[in-house]
């Protein structure tokens, strides 16, 4: 478990967790250093008011936790003991002990109440964008049960009569309307969930950067709590020889503020910290839901292209973002005029969007294929999913992934996504049948991510080629020519995804590859130490001889060394 509040106290039910230890700890402090201003008074008349400072004393030991409550408990133990203790005790607990300490319970309260005033604002933001997702998603549905139903009363309308063709008019008419309310209600819902996933975002920053004022509160509260303790320790030893036992024992406690905050944070902490990504939820992604096949296939097209598209931005965001830090790294003059911490947020903010409209993806594709016959696509967290229904029906899916400071700077490089292509079928009542080639599933098992390997000197990475949408048929409005264009349109897709599938490495393929078979075998000689980090690796050692078999564009090259053929970075070698 990791050592910091950031990195526990995640979440709405993290932030009550997080009050109640502040509040307690505030509370001790108020308590301790009014139980030390009542030790003055009792000092006054001995023995008779120790025996009461010593009860509460031992109450607050039991509201602390680790150092400090042995701290309070062993006060409480000997103050029976302190009955003729010296006047002077009683001044110095009064101005070097009491006064201070409700000095800074003063203080820290009221930089908690300001910290905890920026949360509740973060919090509520974040529930009224989840307020509004929940309208227009509710809306989002109904107007499609409305076109559906229109669609099932004009089928039902007799065509031979005048009056008919009136009706048909009528509600050709009324469903023109509705479709388009319902294109004003998706684009709003479309929105309004990127929103909550905004907010979300928004009350995690805000919350990393509370749990930071608030732990280091917390850890200044127990170091002055310490120095309080040893002030007493220290004033004991001018008593008389009846408290010199008493003075070496006080003075032999000792606070450890780390030990308090790792113990104070496995007696808060309440859950395991993980983010839950709300996803787009869609009417025709449920087939229990009355709907024809065409119109359902078109409304699953228009949502993936809408999701593509959101990638494909995310995607150059995350290229920009990654330029900026690799030219940071590169030139330290510029680095210092930039601030890191906000690349690791845009960063951070980018893979948690990406997760959102890739996940939504996944859903709706999956949906899709199974509909058309396509294989079903791949997504390395589909078993985080969980979808749960409202009492209104409508389905609400969550992508819930381990947490992660969306302010924390990342441990290793940002993982490159990549997907299996989904090669969609024609819409099943055009009654098109095409062939289709079959992947290749071994590149799949060959694929090398740059993003898994990481030493010093780094090897050189490289970033896997955009997924294009641009394989995806799109449904005609025209009748007449609709099965014509959608076989035309798709026999074109067919034979770029086979070309895809059968010619194309799983690494980029530039005018710099050089493929196996055209590569003349040469020998290197290794300069540096590296291990093996993935599968299709292999470890090498300074002054190994490797056969190299062939040079990626990436930087990384695939060679034979005793036996054994992987990939290893080419920056840690020399040719001979």
């Amino acid at each position: 478990m990791a050592d910091q509040f950031r990195d526990n106290f995640v979440g709405e039910r993290g932030y009550d967790s997080l009050k109640n230890l502040m509040k307690t700890g505030n509370d001790i402090c108020i308590e301790a250093a009014k139980c030390f201003q009542e030790r003055y008074d009792m000092e006054l008349v001995y023995a008779t008011a120790l025996s009461k400072n010593s009860e509460k004393l031992k109450k607050i030991a039991t509201k602390s936790q680790g150092s400090v409550a042995n701290a309070f408990h062993q006060l409480s133990v000997q103050t029976n003991v302190e009955s003729d203790a010296h006047k002077q005790l009683a001044n110095t607990i009064s101005k070097d002990i009491s006064l201070p300490m409700k000095t800074l319970a003063e203080t820290q309260s009221r930089a908690r109440k300001t910290i905890e005033d920026g949360l509740n604002s973060k919090f509520k933001a974040w529930r009224d964008q989840k307020d509004t997702d929940k309208k227009y998603r509710g809306r989002s549905f109904e107007k499609c049960k409305e076109i559906e139903s229109l669609f099932l009363k004009m089928d039902e309308i007799p065509k031979s009569t005048k009056n008919s063709v009136k009706d048909v008019s009528k509600m050709e008419s009324s469903l023109r309307k509705t479709q388009e309310d319902l294109d004003r209600t998706e684009r709003k819902y479309h929105e309004a969930t990127r929103e909550v996933e905004v907010a979300r975002q928004a009350c995690d920053s805000e919350m990393c950067k509370a749990c930071d004022q608030m732990e280091q509160m917390e850890k200044e509260r127990i170091e002055e709590t310490s120095k309080f303790v040893q002030l007493y320790a220290q004033s004991t030893l001018i008593l008389t020889d009846k408290m010199i036992k008493l003075s070496k024992e006080l003075s032999d406690l000792r606070i450890i503020p780390q030990d308090d905050i790792i113990s104070a944070i496995k007696q808060y902490n309440v859950n395991v910290p993980e983010s839950e990504i709300l996803l787009y939820d869609i009417y025709a992604e449920n087939e229990h839901n009355a709907m024809s096949q065409e119109r359902r296939l078109k409304s699953l097209l228009h949502w993936m292209q809408i999701l593509r598209n959101d990638l494909e931005i995310q995607r150059k965001s995350k290229d920009g973002i990654e330029s900026l830090h690799g030219f940071c790294r590169q030139n330290q003059n510029f680095s210092s005029s930039v601030n890191s911490d906000q690349i690791h947020f845009n960063r951070r903010s980018v893979e948690l969007l990406h997760c959102l409209f890739e996940a939504s993806l996944f859903k709706m594709e999956t949906v899709y294929n199974r509909l058309t016959g396509g294989q079903k696509p791949y997504f390395k967290d589909e078993q985080r999913l969980t979808t749960t229904f409202m009492k209104d029906g409508h389905p609400t899916t969550m992508l819930r992934i381990p947490y992660k400071s969306i302010n924390q700077p990342p441990t290793a490089p940002l993982e490159l996504m990549s997907r299996i292509p989904i090669v969609p079928a024609p819409p099943q009542p055009l009654h098109i049948t095409l062939s289709m080639q079959s992947m290749d599933t071994s590149q799949h098992q060959h694929h090398h991510s740059a993003d898994s390997h990481r030493s010093a000197p780094p090897p050189i990475g490289f970033i896997n080629p955009p997924h294009t949408s641009a394989g995806y048929p799109q449904l005609s409005n025209h009748s007449g020519t609709h099965a014509h264009t959608v076989a035309h349109n798709y026999d074109t897709d067919r034979n770029r995804h086979q070309l895809i599938a059968s010619n194309t490495p799983p690494y980029p393929l530039t005018a710099m590859t050089t493929p196996r078979s055209s590569t003349r075998l040469q020998r290197v000689r290794v300069n540096y130490d590296y291990t093996a980090r993935a599968d299709d690796e292999i470890s090498i050692n300074s002054g190994d001889i490797i056969t190299v078999l062939e040079k990626r564009p990436d930087g990384w090259y695939r060679g034979e060394l005793g036996g054994q053929v992987g990939l290893f970075p080419g920056n840690f070698v020399e040719e001979i």
